[in-house]
């Protein structure tokens, strides 16, 4: 009974959708409307009646495809045409076809979770709420779970679609968030997320969620040639720096960019080489003054993985050498931290948490020349654990976290080239208070940690493991904090907004540069990407979000600090710094035979004075046996500084 009624509407579909292919006289053609009204009720009764089955003939794409994209379509040709005397009223009528369609895509989804049973995060049954009796329940197991998930994210990414047709760019994020909620192996959710940061002028966003969109089990077909238009962009981008050293936030995220744009577009190592240095210095000054988000991080993060993975051999080697050195940029502040505690609200702790995870499951990169030449990793990363060691208990210790999702983990779900790491944790697990994820975060960071150690090339051999801050001195770091006092002042830290159509009206352009898909079904027959036309927002101005400014690749010319300027406590606080006995105990981690390092982090305490700036060459401040097991007491200290302050002398 139930397969007769299937194929008689089936029958009758196919019969409509040839009228349904001409929609070019929507104003003048008011039996179309019936037509329509028609056809997606036929659909809507074969999905309920028998989904698996819809799904292999590809039902809801046709009912997307014919039922309402090219209604869509249409309307928004008639109201963009200016000269058209009936615009007004064809602006009207696509108001209110975009209000029908989000509604009936909003009553199906309750529809298919009503008749299966299906208990989602974002609509949960009466009975979680009291409102009827609980009733025993069979949720759907294997292909038939994954089939409900799946037309539950298709109807969830459409009805995110309608809103941003709707200029309601927020609800259009909640709906692709809940979608990738459901499915975080299918591209399609990511991409239209890559296309909302790309409407807003947040590339990094819009690069993270490209990336994210093509490295999951089901890519999004067109999200990959999405991607190359971004880094294309990127790469064109001009980002002068005047001779600063020192960038703020925005600027760095535009280097970051453009640094990837030059290898994945042009194959350009020459001129993206020098960038890596200048990232590094200027990261680990914002990181030191708590001026970089740690979601920024983590998605600095996956693209570096992501780009590892599809790069050329030289190129891999400059990549390698930036996920060094951003990695030693987040572990050189830990050194001027006063209090243990101030780890648990440090930006770069989740970054470097999926780092140590991502290590752990390639030791090999530990003997590559990108992470071998950055000798201050293994020192930095002694030394917080070793503070680690002291803010987390041992009861903590002994707790089994290793099944915990923390937020940056799922923020990453699905991502491809962490999925042994990610397989390993339980999403669905209840949330834990907010206010314990740090310690918990901590705790997690602790126990890989020390299985990173181990991994060393030189925490097992004979020979002396020499500390050497190669890259990021203190007289940059003091440097750097003061040159960042000047650019904060006229460089935001943040992206702007610009959209070009009005906050009223639904009417859009279909000519941005990013790609959504079309109507053309997919032959390969997978659910697990979904193929649907999509328009974007139209953005006036495609000018570049970076200012204009040379890099000065060898010499580092000060920025003249003009007028009087705010004095920032925060970084006061960094300068001063920690005196000899603040210096930590000896590190339990041994790495190797003892060895004396130099701790160059020490100067902060023992300026002449905190507003003078003094640029000093310290040839050796401190000499302590960190590694050696020795007391602060028992450690030679030695201090020979080379030049003078002008300002004091």
């Amino acid at each position: 009974m139930v397969l007769e009624a299937v194929v008689q509407a089936l029958r009758r579909v196919e019969q409509l959708k040839s009228q349904l292919q001409n929609v070019e006289n929507l104003l003048d053609s008011p039996t179309i409307w019936d037509v329509q009204q028609k056809a997606i009720e036929l659909y809507r009764q074969v999905l309920l009646l028998e989904l698996e089955y819809a799904l292999d003939q590809k039902l809801e794409q046709d009912l997307w495809n014919y039922g309402h994209r090219k209604f869509i379509s249409a309307l928004q040709g008639y109201a963009k045409d200016k000269n058209n005397p009936r615009c007004s009223e064809a602006q009207n009528l696509l108001i209110w076809f975009l209000d029908s369609t989000s509604g009936f895509y909003v009553s199906l989804l309750g529809d298919v979770c009503t008749q299966f049973k299906l208990d989602l995060p974002f609509r949960r049954e009466d009975s979680t709420f009291g409102l009827s009796w609980p009733e025993k329940r069979y949720p759907p197991a294997g292909a038939e779970k994954k089939s409900l998930h799946y037309i539950c994210q298709h109807f969830l990414v459409h009805l995110g679609d309608i809103a941003r047709y709707r200029n309601s760019l927020k609800q259009a994020e909640i709906y692709y968030k809940h979608a990738v909620t459901l499915s975080p192996m299918c591209g399609h959710p990511y991409n239209q997320l890559a296309l909302l940061a790309v409407n807003k002028g947040d590339n990094l966003s819009a690069v993270f969620h490209g990336v994210r969109s093509i490295a999951v089990l089901h890519p999004f077909p067109v999200a990959a040639q999405n991607l190359d238009k971004t880094l294309s962009r990127c790469a064109s981008a001009k980002i002068p720096l005047d001779g600063k050293h020192c960038l703020s936030g925005a600027e760095l995220v535009s280097v970051f960019l453009k640094f990837h744009a030059l290898l994945k577009c042009q194959g350009n190592i020459t001129e993206a080489k020098p960038l890596i240095e200048i990232m590094g210095k200027t990261l680990t000054t914002l990181v030191a003054i708590k001026n970089f988000s740690e979601w920024k991080l983590v998605q600095m993060l996956v693209i570096n993985i992501y780009m590892l993975k599809t790069a050329k051999e030289k190129q891999k080697e400059l990549i390698l050498d930036l996920i060094g050195t951003i990695l030693s940029a987040c572990l050189l502040p830990i050194y001027t931290m006063t209090k243990d505690s101030d780890l648990l609200d440090y930006s770069p702790m989740p970054s470097m948490k999926l780092t140590f995870e991502w290590i752990t499951l390639w030791p090999s990169l530990l003997e590559m020349p990108g992470l071998v030449e950055k000798k201050q990793i293994q020192p930095g990363l002694c030394n917080m654990l070793d503070r680690l060691s002291k803010i987390v208990n041992s009861a903590e210790m002994d707790a089994d976290f290793s099944g915990l999702a923390l937020p940056e983990d799922k923020d990453i779900q699905g991502f491809l080239p962490l999925n042994d790491y990610l397989s390993k944790l339980k999403f669905s697990q209840v949330q834990t208070n907010e206010l314990e994820i740090p310690k918990i975060r901590c705790a997690s960071l602790l126990k890989v940690g020390e299985s990173l150690v181990k991994l060393f090339p030189d925490s097992n051999s004979g020979q002396n493991a020499s500390v050497v801050h190669e890259q990021f001195t203190a007289s940059d770091f003091i440097r750097s904090l003061k040159d960042l006092s000047v650019s904060q002042q006229s460089i935001p830290d943040s992206f702007t907004i610009r959209n070009g159509s009005s906050a009223t009206s639904p009417v859009h352009s279909d000519g941005n540069s990013w790609e959504t898909g079309k109507s053309t079904p997919d032959s390969s027959g997978s659910r697990g990407s979904i193929n649907c036309p999509d328009s974007s927002l139209q953005t006036s101005g495609e000018e570049d979000l970076w200012n204009s400014r040379s890099l000065e690749k060898e010499k580092l010319i000060e920025v003249p600090m003009l007028g009087r300027t705010n004095q920032n406590v925060a970084m006061q606080a960094i300068l001063r710094g920690r005196q000899a006995n603040d210096l930590p105990p000896a590190n339990r981690w041994n790495l190797g035979p003892k060895t004396a390092q130099s701790n160059e982090m020490s100067l902060f305490g023992n300026s002449a004075s905190d507003s003078c700036y003094p640029q000093l060459e310290i040839q050796k401040i401190r000499e302590y046996k960190m590694w050696g097991g020795q007391t602060p007491a028992e450690a030679p200290q030695q201090e020979q500084v080379v030049g003078s302050c002008k300002v004091c002398s």
